[in-house]
């Protein structure tokens, strides 16, 4: 019995849908349901029209059964395999604890619930075109268990690449329209690659971070019309219990085609993955790169990588593959696409951890911004690396470690450092990846050598630096390089900002271009002997000892220093004691400063140092 489709001869036009084959025994009560499309892979459906009810239904041999909106399934024995497609549009009456049996695959088009689900083969979505709408979003009451050799695999199910010259890839972050050269690359977390021409826009990042909710987007066609790569789709997972990933995860961008007439298309950005689980176990995947720009004389640019969020309560990441890389862009001129992202949140976290790794792709101009749409983000660990490139929002909190191998843009923007145990930043903090504003509020620590607050780990440089809060412990590295615009350090009487090399005994080098204000410190260990600015002037500060090129001001009474009028008295004496810094008048050999406008009386004689 046999009710195959027909076949489309070339490469390009499509084989016939599976037909249907029917049969009832007399014993049966319903009877049973084959499709079978003799192995023939087709975009084409079978669907079933009414609500039906089977003994047995199978699909296999590469035919799709689509069950359509408002029509319902029931089977009471279910077979798909050697490459079936069973897809839910409408409803059918799956037990509420199921299994995807290997070899088969499941596309589940609408909000699914399910109390047990177990993946041996296939689960996915069907393919997107120009709008968003199939995506896999299934609650599952207790857990989830993705076997080896199983898989969620929604790539190239998102938005379509351009099918001529004349379109651009779909999507938000689709690559623009390229006439007469080659596709770019589309985006979705990161950018997508420009073509080795660079006459044409790639697509841009968007989405959120945190709560990944749209398809990756398509890139461009080439000249001459080879399609776009198309985006991946969309996974929204929520799992009461635990989920088990022992196979993979998967949404990633579809390749450029390579060009016939010498113009490649631009690779899909990856898709999203959004993971919200009790337990988190398993040593599999989880991945949503973007595609591969298409290669010809004229390359196509490639992908940009998607974006992936999971939030757990117990377990780790620690021993699953999560990656979200852009798409090559081959040859030696096209670009490559810029990193997705990759957020993880277990419950105790606060804010999470956002990770930025672009496998050693070197990008042009693809970058991937921490954040779209929004001006701050808020993160505990924050770690770009693989070569990535970053661009940071207006505000950056950080509440854990920083790590940057990669280059990153901080703009004209502030990051401050607002943890409450120790932070460390680490990597490359000069040059392009160079601080603009930091501000340390984190008064975490019990000890400047042996405890801190922040530790600054290799050389950096600052525009802009603030450490006003009151008991900071502020290490650098020794025998590194600070170098920064303007200082500002203020502690208070009794409760001193420390800044210390992170070696005791081996200085830390500052270099300040332009102006120092420093006050209530506590230093040691510190060179400023190439400062640009000359001597750093520290008032009421304490010198730890190993500093060059700092000059400290002590409590006044004639102990040497700075003692500045901070007017605290009930009078404009220059005798009044609570007038000055350190509650001390004055003495022979301290230096004083007065910057405001104030008329200060002096009642006899007095001798200062300046």
């Amino acid at each position: 019995l046999q009710a195959y489709g027909g076949t489309g001869p070339g490469t390009s036009a499509e084989e016939g849908a599976a037909g249907t084959v029917f049969t009832k025994a007399a014993s049966q009560t319903y009877g049973d349901l084959i499709l079978n499309n003799n192995d023939q892979v087709t975009g084409a459906e079978t669907v079933l029209i009414g609500t039906s009810t089977f003994d047995t239904l199978t699909v296999a041999s590469s035919s799709n059964f689509v069950v359509p909106t408002s029509t319902t399934l029931s089977y009471t024995t279910l077979d798909i395999g050697d490459g079936g497609i069973l897809t839910e549009r409408g409803t059918i009456n799956f037990p509420s604890s199921f299994t995807v049996d290997a070899g088969g695959e499941v596309r589940l088009d609408r909000a699914r619930s399910f109390t047990d689900l177990i993946v041996n083969g296939t689960l996915s979505h069907s393919p997107n075109t120009t709008t968003q709408e199939y995506i896999l979003d299934i609650d599952v009451a207790n857990d989830l268990t993705i076997n080896s050799g199983g898989s969620i695999d929604v790539s190239e199910s998102g938005y379509i690449g351009g099918l001529t010259e004349t379109d651009p890839g779909e999507g938000p972050g689709g690559g623009a329209a390229a006439i007469n050269t080659s596709g770019t690359g589309g985006a979705y977390g990161g950018d997508g690659g420009v073509s080795s021409v660079g006459t044409v826009a790639a697509g841009s990042a968007y989405g959120s971070t945190t709560n990944p909710v749209q398809l990756g987007s398509g890139g461009s066609s080439g000249d001459n019309g080879p399609d776009g790569g198309t985006g991946g789709g969309l996974v929204i997972l929520s799992v009461t219990g635990t989920t088990t990933i022992n196979g993979s995860i998967m949404s990633g961008g579809g390749a450029g085609i390579d060009g016939t007439l010498s113009h490649g298309s631009g690779g899909g950005s990856g898709g999203g993955i959004n993971l919200t689980t009790g337990g988190l176990e398993g040593i599999g995947n989880i991945t949503a790169n973007g595609g591969d720009g298409g290669d010809d004389n004229a390359n196509g640019g490639g992908g940009g990588g998607g974006r992936i969020a999971v939030a757990y309560t117990t377990g780790s990441t620690t021993n699953l593959t999560l990656q979200a890389y852009g798409g090559t862009g081959p040859g030696t001129s096209a670009e490559e696409g810029a990193a997705g992202t990759v957020y993880e949140k277990a419950t105790a976290q606060t804010y999470g951890d956002l990770i930025i790794d672009n496998n050693n792709l070197v990008t042009d101009t693809a970058a991937t911004p921490l954040a779209t749409g929004t001006a701050a983000i808020a993160l505990n660990d924050l770690t770009i690396t693989g070569n990535a490139s970053a661009t940071v929002p207006t505000t950056l909190t950080l509440y854990g470690d920083y790590t940057a191998s990669g280059t990153v843009d901080f703009g004209s923007g502030t990051t401050t450092f607002a943890g409450t145990a120790l932070q460390t930043a680490t990597g490359t903090m000069t040059g392009t990846s160079a601080f603009n504003n930091v501000e340390v509020t984190n008064t975490s620590g019990s000890d400047a050598q042996s405890d801190p607050s922040v530790v600054f780990g290799n050389d950096t440089e600052f525009n802009n630096f603030y450490a006003e809060s009151a008991g900071q412990y502020i290490q650098f590295q020794s025998a590194a390089t600070t170098t920064l615009a303007n200082f500002i350090v203020t502690g208070t009487d009794g409760n001193e900002v420390s800044l210390y090399s992170t070696d005791s005994g081996t200085a830390w080098n500052i270099d300040i271009t332009g102006t120092s204000t420093v006050s209530y410190a506590n230093v040691k260990d510190s060179n400023a002997g190439a400062n640009t600015s000359g001597t750093i002037y520290a008032a009421t500060s304490t010198d730890a000892t190993g500093n060059t090129n700092w000059t400290f001001a002590g409590a006044g009474g004639g102990g040497g220093g700075a003692v500045t009028w901070d007017g605290g008295g009930a009078d404009n004496d220059w005798e009044t004691a609570l007038n000055w810094s350190g509650d001390a008048v004055p003495g022979a050999d301290d230096d004083v400063v007065i910057d405001t406008e104030v008329y200060v009386e002096i009642n006899g004689s007095t001798t200062i140092n300046s």
